[in-house]
Protein backbone atom coordinates (compact mmCIF):
# COMPACT_ATOMS: atom_id res chain seq x y z
CA UNK A 1 0.00 0.00 0.00
CA UNK A 2 2.80 2.18 0.33
CA UNK A 3 3.45 1.73 -3.20
CA UNK A 4 0.78 2.53 -4.13
CA UNK A 5 0.06 5.79 -1.64
CA UNK A 6 3.52 7.32 -2.89
CA UNK A 7 2.94 6.56 -6.58
CA UNK A 8 -0.70 8.05 -6.68
CA UNK A 9 1.10 11.06 -4.52
CA UNK A 10 3.64 11.90 -7.43
CA UNK A 11 0.98 11.34 -9.91
CA UNK A 12 -1.53 14.02 -8.47
CA UNK A 13 1.47 16.71 -7.99
CA UNK A 14 2.87 16.06 -10.91
CA UNK A 15 -0.10 16.31 -12.80
CA UNK A 16 -2.00 18.73 -10.54
CA UNK A 17 1.15 21.14 -11.33
CA UNK A 18 1.46 20.65 -14.78
CA UNK A 19 -2.54 21.32 -15.02
CA UNK A 20 -2.31 24.60 -12.99
CA UNK A 21 0.56 25.89 -14.38
CA UNK A 22 -1.40 25.62 -18.16
CA UNK A 23 -4.35 26.84 -17.79
CA UNK A 24 -3.13 29.70 -15.16
CA UNK A 25 -0.57 30.79 -17.90
CA UNK A 26 -2.56 30.02 -20.68
CA UNK A 27 -6.09 30.53 -19.99
CA UNK A 28 -7.17 32.99 -21.71
CA UNK A 29 -5.52 31.90 -24.87
CA UNK A 30 -7.73 28.45 -24.73
CA UNK A 31 -9.94 27.90 -26.80
CA UNK A 32 -13.64 29.05 -25.26
CA UNK A 33 -15.36 25.53 -26.07
CA UNK A 34 -13.32 24.76 -22.53
CA UNK A 35 -15.71 27.38 -20.42
CA UNK A 36 -12.87 29.78 -20.00
CA UNK A 37 -14.79 32.89 -21.37
CA UNK A 38 -18.10 31.86 -19.31
CA UNK A 39 -18.76 34.45 -16.60
CA UNK A 40 -19.02 33.15 -13.29
CA UNK A 41 -23.09 33.52 -12.90
CA UNK A 42 -24.67 33.33 -9.18
CA UNK A 43 -21.33 33.94 -8.01
CA UNK A 44 -20.96 36.04 -4.85
CA UNK A 45 -18.63 38.13 -6.91
CA UNK A 46 -20.28 39.16 -10.27
CA UNK A 47 -16.97 39.81 -12.18
CA UNK A 48 -16.05 37.92 -14.97
CA UNK A 49 -14.25 34.68 -13.75
CA UNK A 50 -12.55 31.56 -16.18
CA UNK A 51 -14.23 28.22 -15.32
CA UNK A 52 -11.90 25.66 -16.54
CA UNK A 53 -10.38 24.16 -13.28
CA UNK A 54 -12.86 21.29 -13.23
CA UNK A 55 -9.81 20.36 -15.75
CA UNK A 56 -6.92 20.11 -13.26
CA UNK A 57 -8.77 17.55 -11.47
CA UNK A 58 -9.74 15.59 -14.59
CA UNK A 59 -6.14 15.46 -15.79
CA UNK A 60 -5.20 14.22 -12.26
CA UNK A 61 -8.15 11.56 -12.33
CA UNK A 62 -7.61 10.00 -15.18
CA UNK A 63 -3.89 9.66 -14.46
CA UNK A 64 -4.90 7.75 -11.45
CA UNK A 65 -7.29 5.80 -14.05
CA UNK A 66 -4.57 4.87 -16.41
CA UNK A 67 -2.29 3.87 -12.84
CA UNK A 68 -5.55 1.67 -11.64
CA UNK A 69 -5.58 -0.15 -14.73
CA UNK A 70 -1.87 -1.07 -15.05
CA UNK A 71 -2.26 -2.55 -11.49
CA UNK A 72 -5.03 -4.35 -12.16
CA UNK A 73 -7.79 -2.43 -9.86
CA UNK A 74 -10.16 -1.99 -13.19
CA UNK A 75 -12.41 -5.24 -13.70
CA UNK A 76 -15.11 -4.58 -15.96
CA UNK A 77 -17.18 -2.99 -13.13
CA UNK A 78 -14.87 -0.79 -12.45
CA UNK A 79 -14.59 0.81 -15.65
CA UNK A 80 -18.38 0.95 -15.95
CA UNK A 81 -18.46 3.54 -12.81
CA UNK A 82 -15.20 5.36 -14.52
CA UNK A 83 -17.19 6.14 -18.01
CA UNK A 84 -20.15 6.90 -15.80
CA UNK A 85 -17.85 9.78 -13.90
CA UNK A 86 -16.14 10.81 -17.46
CA UNK A 87 -19.75 10.95 -18.60
CA UNK A 88 -21.01 13.09 -15.52
CA UNK A 89 -17.89 15.45 -16.01
CA UNK A 90 -18.67 16.45 -19.80
CA UNK A 91 -22.82 16.95 -18.61
CA UNK A 92 -21.34 19.48 -16.46
CA UNK A 93 -18.65 20.41 -19.40
CA UNK A 94 -21.69 21.08 -21.66
CA UNK A 95 -23.64 22.50 -19.38
CA UNK A 96 -20.84 25.42 -18.57
CA UNK A 97 -20.56 26.43 -22.26
CA UNK A 98 -23.25 26.28 -23.51
CA UNK A 99 -25.92 27.00 -20.93
CA UNK A 100 -28.26 23.51 -20.71
CA UNK A 101 -32.04 23.88 -19.75
CA UNK A 102 -32.76 22.00 -16.16
CA UNK A 103 -34.70 18.94 -18.45
CA UNK A 104 -31.37 18.47 -20.63
CA UNK A 105 -29.69 18.51 -17.74
CA UNK A 106 -31.12 16.22 -15.55
CA UNK A 107 -31.28 14.01 -18.33
CA UNK A 108 -27.88 13.74 -19.13
CA UNK A 109 -26.91 13.56 -15.44
CA UNK A 110 -29.55 10.31 -14.88
CA UNK A 111 -27.66 8.81 -18.09
CA UNK A 112 -24.46 8.75 -16.51
CA UNK A 113 -25.61 7.69 -13.30
CA UNK A 114 -27.18 4.57 -15.57
CA UNK A 115 -23.72 3.80 -16.50
CA UNK A 116 -22.48 3.86 -13.02
CA UNK A 117 -25.20 1.73 -11.45
CA UNK A 118 -24.18 -0.64 -14.30
CA UNK A 119 -21.24 -1.08 -13.18
CA UNK A 120 -22.03 -1.65 -9.61
CA UNK A 121 -24.54 -4.00 -10.70
CA UNK A 122 -21.83 -6.08 -12.51
CA UNK A 123 -19.65 -5.76 -9.12
CA UNK A 124 -22.32 -6.75 -7.01
CA UNK A 125 -25.76 -7.93 -8.09
CA UNK A 126 -27.51 -5.74 -5.52
CA UNK A 127 -31.55 -6.12 -5.73
CA UNK A 128 -33.28 -3.64 -7.87
CA UNK A 129 -34.25 -1.12 -4.25
CA UNK A 130 -30.25 -0.82 -3.39
CA UNK A 131 -30.01 0.59 -6.92
CA UNK A 132 -33.05 3.10 -7.35
CA UNK A 133 -32.02 4.30 -3.31
CA UNK A 134 -28.30 4.46 -5.22
CA UNK A 135 -29.36 6.26 -7.88
CA UNK A 136 -31.40 8.70 -5.77
CA UNK A 137 -28.39 9.40 -3.51
CA UNK A 138 -26.05 9.88 -6.39
CA UNK A 139 -28.14 12.26 -8.45
CA UNK A 140 -28.36 14.54 -4.96
CA UNK A 141 -25.00 14.35 -4.12
CA UNK A 142 -24.28 15.56 -7.97
CA UNK A 143 -26.22 18.40 -7.63
CA UNK A 144 -25.66 19.47 -3.68
CA UNK A 145 -21.66 19.60 -4.78
CA UNK A 146 -23.01 21.58 -7.91
CA UNK A 147 -24.59 24.28 -5.58
CA UNK A 148 -21.63 24.83 -3.33
CA UNK A 149 -19.23 25.83 -5.86
CA UNK A 150 -20.96 29.51 -5.47
CA UNK A 151 -17.81 31.54 -3.46
CA UNK A 152 -13.86 31.78 -4.03
CA UNK A 153 -12.63 28.30 -2.38
CA UNK A 154 -15.33 26.72 -1.09
CA UNK A 155 -15.94 23.85 -3.60
CA UNK A 156 -11.83 23.18 -3.47
CA UNK A 157 -11.80 23.10 0.86
CA UNK A 158 -15.30 20.98 0.81
CA UNK A 159 -13.77 18.19 -1.80
CA UNK A 160 -10.66 18.39 -0.24
CA UNK A 161 -12.13 17.63 3.65
CA UNK A 162 -14.26 15.00 2.63
CA UNK A 163 -11.44 12.64 0.30
CA UNK A 164 -9.04 13.61 3.61
CA UNK A 165 -11.71 12.27 5.89
CA UNK A 166 -11.91 9.15 3.59
CA UNK A 167 -8.26 8.49 3.29
CA UNK A 168 -7.83 8.66 6.86
CA UNK A 169 -10.17 6.01 7.50
CA UNK A 170 -9.13 3.75 4.78
CA UNK A 171 -7.26 0.27 6.00
CA UNK A 172 -9.34 0.24 9.27
CA UNK A 173 -11.22 -2.58 10.27
CA UNK A 174 -14.30 -1.16 9.04
CA UNK A 175 -12.88 -0.42 5.85
CA UNK A 176 -11.58 -3.66 4.68
CA UNK A 177 -9.37 -3.06 0.86
CA UNK A 178 -11.03 -4.62 -2.42
CA UNK A 179 -10.17 -3.93 -5.89
CA UNK A 180 -13.16 -0.76 -6.02
CA UNK A 181 -11.53 0.55 -2.64
CA UNK A 182 -8.30 0.36 -3.94
CA UNK A 183 -9.40 1.77 -6.87
CA UNK A 184 -10.57 4.52 -4.97
CA UNK A 185 -7.76 4.47 -2.87
CA UNK A 186 -5.51 5.48 -6.20
CA UNK A 187 -8.36 8.26 -7.36
CA UNK A 188 -9.08 9.53 -3.82
CA UNK A 189 -5.00 10.50 -3.62
CA UNK A 190 -4.51 11.98 -6.92
CA UNK A 191 -7.61 13.91 -6.75
CA UNK A 192 -6.67 15.31 -3.45
CA UNK A 193 -3.21 16.52 -4.67
CA UNK A 194 -4.81 18.10 -7.57
CA UNK A 195 -7.15 20.01 -5.42
CA UNK A 196 -4.05 21.32 -3.78
CA UNK A 197 -3.45 22.96 -6.74
CA UNK A 198 -6.89 24.14 -7.64
CA UNK A 199 -6.85 25.96 -4.45
CA UNK A 200 -3.97 28.38 -5.63
CA UNK A 201 -5.90 29.32 -8.19
CA UNK A 202 -9.50 29.53 -6.59
CA UNK A 203 -8.28 30.80 -2.90
CA UNK A 204 -8.37 33.08 -0.90
CA UNK A 205 -9.59 35.73 -4.73
CA UNK A 206 -10.35 33.00 -7.01
CA UNK A 207 -9.00 33.58 -10.59
CA UNK A 208 -10.76 30.10 -11.71
CA UNK A 209 -13.68 28.42 -10.52
CA UNK A 210 -14.43 24.31 -11.33
CA UNK A 211 -17.31 24.96 -13.47
CA UNK A 212 -20.06 22.87 -13.53
CA UNK A 213 -17.60 20.06 -15.10
CA UNK A 214 -15.75 20.28 -11.68
CA UNK A 215 -18.52 20.15 -9.12
CA UNK A 216 -19.74 17.11 -10.87
CA UNK A 217 -16.91 14.98 -10.97
CA UNK A 218 -16.50 15.75 -7.43
CA UNK A 219 -19.95 15.45 -6.38
CA UNK A 220 -20.68 11.87 -8.28
CA UNK A 221 -17.20 10.69 -6.95
CA UNK A 222 -18.48 11.76 -3.53
CA UNK A 223 -21.18 10.02 -3.90
CA UNK A 224 -20.14 6.89 -5.54
CA UNK A 225 -17.56 6.66 -2.48
CA UNK A 226 -20.49 7.39 0.28
CA UNK A 227 -22.53 4.37 -1.24
CA UNK A 228 -19.46 1.97 -1.48
CA UNK A 229 -18.33 2.33 2.32
CA UNK A 230 -22.19 2.61 3.18
CA UNK A 231 -23.18 -0.49 1.29
CA UNK A 232 -22.91 -3.39 3.69
CA UNK A 233 -25.15 -1.11 6.57
CA UNK A 234 -27.77 -2.75 8.39
CA UNK A 235 -30.61 -0.65 7.52
CA UNK A 236 -30.12 1.02 10.97
CA UNK A 237 -27.29 2.34 9.94
CA UNK A 238 -28.49 4.14 6.57
CA UNK A 239 -28.22 7.62 8.36
CA UNK A 240 -24.58 7.31 8.04
CA UNK A 241 -25.49 8.72 4.59
CA UNK A 242 -26.45 11.98 5.47
CA UNK A 243 -23.30 12.06 7.59
CA UNK A 244 -21.20 11.26 4.89
CA UNK A 245 -23.24 13.73 2.97
CA UNK A 246 -20.99 16.56 4.86
CA UNK A 247 -21.47 20.33 4.34
CA UNK A 248 -22.87 20.05 0.78
CA UNK A 249 -26.28 18.01 1.47
CA UNK A 250 -26.89 19.95 4.56
CA UNK A 251 -26.51 23.06 1.93
CA UNK A 252 -28.62 21.34 -0.36
CA UNK A 253 -31.61 20.58 1.85
CA UNK A 254 -31.73 24.38 2.96
CA UNK A 255 -31.61 25.65 -0.04
CA UNK A 256 -34.23 23.29 -1.78
CA UNK A 257 -36.38 23.75 1.47
CA UNK A 258 -35.83 27.61 1.36
CA UNK A 259 -36.58 28.18 -2.40
CA UNK A 260 -39.98 25.80 -1.86
CA UNK A 261 -40.98 27.57 0.95
CA UNK A 262 -40.19 31.03 -1.12
CA UNK A 263 -41.89 29.46 -3.87
CA UNK A 264 -39.19 29.71 -5.77
CA UNK A 265 -37.93 26.77 -8.08
CA UNK A 266 -35.23 25.05 -6.50
CA UNK A 267 -32.80 24.96 -9.86
CA UNK A 268 -32.45 28.50 -10.27
CA UNK A 269 -29.26 29.54 -8.97
CA UNK A 270 -28.96 32.59 -6.65
CA UNK A 271 -26.94 33.65 -3.92
CA UNK A 272 -29.56 32.20 -1.05
CA UNK A 273 -27.14 29.23 0.37
CA UNK A 274 -25.57 29.13 3.59
CA UNK A 275 -22.20 30.10 2.42
CA UNK A 276 -24.27 33.48 1.26
CA UNK A 277 -25.25 33.24 4.77
CA UNK A 278 -22.61 32.79 6.62
CA UNK A 279 -20.82 36.03 4.53
CA UNK A 280 -23.86 38.35 5.70
CA UNK A 281 -23.86 37.46 8.72
CA UNK A 282 -20.29 39.01 9.41
CA UNK A 283 -18.05 36.02 8.80
CA UNK A 284 -14.88 37.55 6.69
CA UNK A 285 -15.02 35.41 3.43
CA UNK A 286 -11.64 33.85 3.16
CA UNK A 287 -13.23 31.68 6.49
CA UNK A 288 -15.91 30.79 5.13
CA UNK A 289 -14.28 27.88 2.96
CA UNK A 290 -12.39 26.85 5.82
CA UNK A 291 -15.78 26.32 7.65
CA UNK A 292 -17.41 24.86 5.14
CA UNK A 293 -14.60 21.97 4.90
CA UNK A 294 -14.33 21.68 8.87
CA UNK A 295 -18.21 20.95 8.70
CA UNK A 296 -17.23 18.52 5.86
CA UNK A 297 -14.21 16.78 7.99
CA UNK A 298 -16.30 16.72 10.92
CA UNK A 299 -19.97 15.22 9.71
CA UNK A 300 -18.08 12.88 7.52
CA UNK A 301 -15.54 11.74 9.90
CA UNK A 302 -18.95 11.04 12.44
CA UNK A 303 -20.47 8.79 9.70
CA UNK A 304 -17.38 6.89 9.23
CA UNK A 305 -16.80 6.13 12.79
CA UNK A 306 -19.82 7.51 15.62
CA UNK A 307 -21.65 4.72 16.81
CA UNK A 308 -24.93 4.23 15.82
CA UNK A 309 -27.17 5.69 18.83
CA UNK A 310 -24.92 8.65 18.99
CA UNK A 311 -25.27 9.02 15.22
CA UNK A 312 -29.38 9.14 15.18
CA UNK A 313 -28.28 11.89 18.19
CA UNK A 314 -26.72 14.05 15.52
CA UNK A 315 -28.72 13.39 12.59
CA UNK A 316 -31.55 15.27 14.54
CA UNK A 317 -30.19 17.96 15.45
CA UNK A 318 -28.38 18.21 11.76
CA UNK A 319 -32.44 18.27 11.20
CA UNK A 320 -33.40 20.50 13.00
CA UNK A 321 -30.09 22.89 12.13
CA UNK A 322 -31.44 22.91 8.69
CA UNK A 323 -35.02 23.69 9.99
CA UNK A 324 -34.05 26.75 11.98
CA UNK A 325 -32.41 28.04 9.31
CA UNK A 326 -35.10 27.56 7.00
CA UNK A 327 -37.52 29.13 9.03
CA UNK A 328 -34.99 32.32 9.68
CA UNK A 329 -34.08 32.41 6.59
Amino acid sequence: MEEVFLTSTSAGIITGAISTFILNRYIHKLPTFIGTAKKAKGKWREIPVPTAGGFIMLTSWLTACIYAAIKGYMSNGITWISTGILAMFIIGWLDDYYGTLPGWKLAGQITALLIILSGFYLLYKPPIWFLTLAGIWLLASTNAWNFIDNMDGVLGWTALAFLLAFLSTYGLKTIEPNPLRDFFFVTSTTLSWSLLFFLTLNYPVASLYAGDKGSHLCGVFAGILTIELARELPLEELPRLIMLGGFPMLDFSFVILSRLKRRKPPWIGGTDHLTHWLARKGVPEKLVPVITGTITLGLTLAGLLLPVQYLYALLIIWACTVMLLVAIS
